[in-house]
């Protein structure tokens, strides 16, 4: 799958399908697509490997056959973010947090405490 808009597509409906998933990145490299994510923590502590160890093989195919290429699936810890900002390398196809109740939308507006209605129909076509 070459275009970005279409990877967005395909990454929108896999992260939508996967309520664990609290916060999802795509970075293009090359020939790859790395997908990092961010996941809940259980409901007994803060604990996300639990879950990356059940799913992330799963998961893992699951894009690759989404995208159409090589995917590179890896989990970051809350902690691990600043470093991981800083680290990035290759063009950002992804970038997609609803669920990440840690930080509101880019265009969130307080006052109404709602999402603008131009974000809620591009999250709503992205997805359909």
């Amino acid at each position: 799958m070459e275009d970005t808009a279409d990877a967005f597509v395909v990454l929108a409906k896999w992260y939508a399908a996967h309520a664990a998933v609290r916060r999802l990145w795509a970075i293009s490299k090359l020939r790859r697509i790395r997908v990092i994510v961010k996941l809940a923590p259980t409901s007994d502590g803060d604990d996300i490997y639990p879950c990356w160890l059940a799913n992330n093989r799963e998961w893992a195919h699951e894009l690759q056959l989404g995208l159409g290429r090589p995917v590179q699936l890896d989990v970051v810890d809350e902690s691990f973010l600043p470093e991981f900002a800083a680290a990035v390398d290759g063009s950002l196809v992804a970038d997609l947090s609803w669920r990440d109740g840690s930080m509101p939308p880019d265009d969130y507006d307080a006052e109404s405490d709602e999402l603008t209605e131009q974000t809620r129909s591009v999250q709503v076509s992205a997805v359909t």
